[in-house]
């Protein structure tokens, strides 16, 4: 069990040709399905997905929030929103959040003292983050 985060393509910006008119956007995470179980099947996951992170297991994840936790107040995105579990699912963090997600990504990027279990999970972050922004969709766990 661990903690797996992805951003879904805009739909706008996929490549359906003729089965456009049968696919929509899932309102809460921009995933792209189909009103067709073998019209999905024609596609791969990956034609989907903008990034996709496993971002650790559980044990991974409560070092990541214990290391985090001296850094930022306890209301932060990232300890409330990302790091509270290393298993929760069907979680999203809305586009409304990335600036301030980004803004904590920061603020532990600059402190002196990382381990590379944290400056790759920042690195991540941020990669998620971005493609949020970019997508205009949010970040989902899975």
């Amino acid at each position: 069990m661990g903690l797996n985060a992805i951003v879904y393509r805009n739909l706008r910006s996929l490549r359906l040709e003729c089965d456009r008119d049968r696919a929509y956007a899932d309102p809460i995470t921009g995933e792209v399905v189909f009103d067709d179980d073998n019209l999905a099947k024609k596609y791969s996951r990956n034609d989907f997905e903008a990034v996709a992170f496993r971002l650790g297991n559980i044990s991974e994840i409560a070092s990541l929030r214990d290391e985090i936790g001296g850094l930022l107040d306890d209301g932060s995105v990232l300890l409330q929103r990302v790091l509270y579990s290393g298993t929760h699912t069907a979680d999203v963090i809305p586009l409304e959040l990335m600036a301030r997600l980004s803004a904590e990504v920061e603020i532990i990027a600059k402190s002196p003292r990382l381990s590379d279990e944290l400056r790759a999970f920042v690195s991540k972050i941020k990669t998620l983050a971005g493609a949020a922004m970019n997508e205009s969709n949010p970040i989902v766990f899975v």
